[in-house]
């Protein structure tokens, strides 16, 4: 008899035939039973042959496929609908979970009231005792951040309350993801999951972080590692969506200042390594994605109340100096 599950894992897949294996040995591998969905983003890679081989032995996983690649927020969207359980475990397919990664988070989410989301520690797989990322946060200065990148895992040691769950390895709420209106696929690939934890907190509910759920990471492995155009592009476009989406009128033109100090910041860094051209190509991808949300049509928006859109705004403000001090 099948053992039941509170969980469902969903891994996205793009082009992961040479690290999927090691993902889903460890999923199956973990300490509670966890239902499966592998989306395949429209790979081109032998990732469906893999895959397919992979899970022969546990037929009660599911394989879903894209035709074509649509981003990772299509993708988990895609695991999530399809999904019976009441939390989904995201989990980035190049990463590996320790075995007791899902209980953590199950055991963190149900003893918090109002948790919509759990981050767990992803550690970096080549420098395991250095954090990839322990949740997120957004700054006035229009910048998405994890405090404990690349910082020792004994600086973040504790549970915590974070404005975003990293979706690499983070347990959700079924049903207050489904009330939010899932991941915005507008986002393609990048900030969707700081876009939803913010979305989550204006709708009055609470992200956390939880240090003994582990896993390792080989971060932005698809994309092509940490700077790339893809991801410049992807990440200075999303930027300008997040901003546009999560942050009340009042305090954009407070904030203005620090929005375009941030921008230039930005540009010159990308200018340093090169990609300078990506980043004008996402301002101008930005400004579309900006022009064609449709707020009407955004649960977040008729959930949040002036009082928690004023305590995000201070937030904002105080994590420009979080960011400073990284």
């Amino acid at each position: 008899m099948a053992q039941r599950t509170e969980i469902t894992c969903i891994i996205p897949n793009y082009n992961g035939a040479d690290v999927i294996g090691e993902c889903l040995a460890s999923v199956f591998a973990q300490s509670i039973p966890c239902a499966l969905i592998v989306v395949d983003d429209g790979s081109t890679d032998e990732s469906l042959s893999v895959i397919e081989e992979l899970l022969r032995e546990h037929p009660e996983a599911r394989l879903l496929r894209h035709t074509e690649n649509k981003g990772f927020a299509a993708a988990v969207n895609t695991g999530i609908l399809a999904a019976k359980t009441p939390y989904v475990l995201l989990f980035n397919n190049d990463a590996t979970a320790k075995k007791t990664l899902a209980e953590r988070m199950l055991q963190a989410i149900t003893r918090r009231e109002k948790c919509f989301s759990v981050s767990g520690l992803l550690l970096q797989a080549a420098r395991p005792y250095l954090i990839d990322d322990c949740g997120d946060y957004f700054s006035a200065f229009g910048r998405a951040f994890s405090p404990g990148r690349d910082k020792p895992r004994a600086q973040f040691d504790k549970p915590a309350q974070i404005q975003s769950a990293c979706a690499g390895c983070a347990l959700y709420d079924r049903k207050v993801l489904l009330s939010l209106g899932l991941f915005d696929e507008a986002f393609g690939s990048y900030l969707e999951d700081v876009d939803l934890g913010l979305r989550a907190l204006r709708a009055g509910y609470s992200n956390e972080y939880e240090p003994s759920a582990v896993a390792f990471h080989k971060a932005s492995h698809t994309s092509g590692g940490r700077y790339n155009a893809f991801k410049a592009r992807q990440t200075t476009a999303n930027t300008l969506l997040v901003i546009a989406k999560n942050v009340p009128l009042a305090a954009k033109i407070c904030f203005a200042p620090l929005f375009l100090a941030g921008l230039f910041a930005r540009a010159v860094f990308y200018a340093s390594k090169g990609l300078f051209s990506a980043y004008l190509n996402g301002l101008r991808d930005g400004i579309c994605k900006i022009r064609a949300y449709d707020r009407a049509a955004d649960p977040a928006s008729t959930q949040c109340s002036f009082r928690r859109d004023l305590l995000l705004s201070f937030a904002f403000l105080g994590n420009c100096i979080r960011a400073l001090r990284r």
